[in-house]
């Protein structure tokens, strides 16, 4: 069994079970739970060995990356979601980074685990500052930075006797040992933590000074525990009991009663979206899972990710409103990312103006936004509007793939799947090459970086209604949500 401090601020990584999660039949889920999210290949990460992804606290761009290069620890961050990496290893020591942690309150300062002990870095990884204090030549797996008082740290030691955990309330000078197989803080009240191990579930809210066993008849052999985090009332946690009975369960009521969520197909990770929207990933051996009910369902979040080789290993969720899921695969480093886009609870008519950068985002409640494009409507070849693909996509819940290589945009949500290519003047709906106008000359063009399409064909395509005000050069564009 691995051992694992689990820490939601802006995400709650889930460590491997010892064992095989059942997954449940994905015929009876399809129909209940929302549309597969596409997910698509970013980058590769520049090291020999990965073995950490971490968002930045306050900039889910923001990427920290951490494993191993040959023989030596190595680090890098990405400030363009995975795009691009600058190697910030220079002053690690050790032959493998283990996890990175950024302080929420202090987005500069980020902390370094690795085998030979803990790194402090007060400039995004610029420079390293040895800071074991007592853990000096430890083998670090994992740190956690308390998100109100940031000389607060919990540290995990690998060693032939197993995990110990640690906690530090000076930055790393000191260390006081915590008994625990496994762990979780709570990020609104860091004071309180839970442990788990072969009897169940406890709880401290002294910061591991004294703990206090949680309900009897709860889960046991657990093997993570996961705090939600804005309702930390709300707990997942993960058991592996003997001969093979594997299960996530969840309380809504700090440990007091428990039902089982989860069951079928090996767990790898599990990642919980910080903004509060029920919304759990899971990273599995077939793939990923999404659920948008607290666990309640699950559905295939699978489309853009190939079966083969899709050993997920780990998964991590930014915070705010440009949320983004991340993931990367063992075998080859490649790093997958997909736009966590809001999902409308209600009927939600977007507002353009041929030639204007403004766009009225307006939900049925009355509630009115107003945001710029990058690249205006305007009127293309045949008198046909052509609108800039991802703003209008992603405002309405539809989340759009762009594979530079092929110039192809993917486009899921809504009752279609779309794939549109740059120059062409067909698109491939649900599977079906679909003519995008009876004109052959209006195709899909990039206007300013940004792909533009025609509007009708794309918005009637997704189960959207257009509407143009010839006096007013207006396109309204109205979706119903699903």
């Amino acid at each position: 069994m691995q051992h694992k401090i689990l820490w939601v601020l802006q995400v709650v990584l889930v460590f491997v079970l010892a064992g095989a999660l059942l997954l449940p039949n994905t015929t009876a889920l399809a129909a209940q739970a929302t549309p597969a999210d596409h997910w698509e290949q970013v980058s590769t990460v520049p090291v020999t060995s990965l073995t950490t992804l971490t968002a930045d606290p306050t900039n889910s761009d923001r990427l920290y990356a951490g494993g191993s290069s040959g023989t030596s620890a190595a680090a890098f961050r990405s400030d363009d979601g995975g795009l691009n990496w600058t190697n910030i290893s220079v002053g690690l020591t050790g032959g493998k980074v283990g996890f990175i942690a950024a302080a929420s309150t202090q987005p500069n300062t980020m902390y370094a685990a690795t085998d030979k002990g803990i790194f402090r870095s007060t400039d995004q990884g610029a420079h390293w500052t040895n800071c074991s204090g007592s853990l000096q030549g430890k083998n670090i797996n994992d740190i956690v930075v308390d998100s109100l008082t940031p000389a607060v740290l919990y540290a995990m030691t690998l060693s032939t006797q197993g995990a110990l955990f640690w906690r530090s309330t000076d930055s790393g000078t000191h260390w006081t040992a915590i008994s625990a197989d496994v762990m979780a803080v709570d990020p609104t009240t860091p004071t309180t933590i839970y442990a788990g191990d072969q009897m169940g579930v406890l709880r401290s809210t002294d910061r591991g000074a004294h703990w206090k066993r949680l309900s009897t008849s709860g889960p046991t052999y657990v093997a993570q525990i996961v705090v939600d985090p804005v309702k930390p009332a709300t707990i997942y946690v993960g058991t592996s009991t003997p001969p093979g009975d594997y299960s996530i369960l969840r309380s809504d009521d700090q440990g007091s009663h428990w039902t089982r969520i989860w069951g079928q197909s090996i767990l790898l990770h599990l990642a919980v979206d910080a903004k509060g929207d029920r919304t759990l990933y899971a990273a599995t051996a077939a793939g990923i899972v999404r659920s948008d009910d607290n666990g309640g369902h699950w559905a295939s979040a699978f489309t853009g990710l190939t079966a083969q080789n899709i050993w997920l290993w780990n998964m991590t969720v930014g915070t705010g409103s440009n949320a983004t899921a991340y993931a990367w695969r063992t075998d080859d480093n490649k790093l997958f990312r997909r736009a966590a886009v809001m999902t409308p609870s209600l009927d939600v008519t977007l507002t353009l103006i041929l030639n204007d950068k403004r766009m009225t985002v307006a939900p049925r409640d009355g509630s009115a936004t107003t945001t710029t494009l990058d690249a205006a409507p305007l009127l293309g070849t045949g008198n046909r509007t052509l609108v800039p693909l991802r703003a209008v996509a992603e405002a309405f819940g539809v989340t759009v793939a762009w594979d530079a290589t092929a110039r192809t945009a993917t486009i899921t949500g809504g009752i279609s799947t779309l794939k549109l290519t740059l120059g062409k003047a067909t698109a491939i709906v649900n599977g079906l090459d679909t003519p995008i106008d009876t004109n052959t000359k209006v195709v899909p063009l990039i206007v300013a970086g940004r792909m533009l399409l025609p509007v009708r064909f794309v918005a009637e395509s997704l189960g959207a209604t257009v509407g143009y005000n010839q006096t007013a050069r207006t396109i309204t564009i109205t979706y119903l949500a699903y």
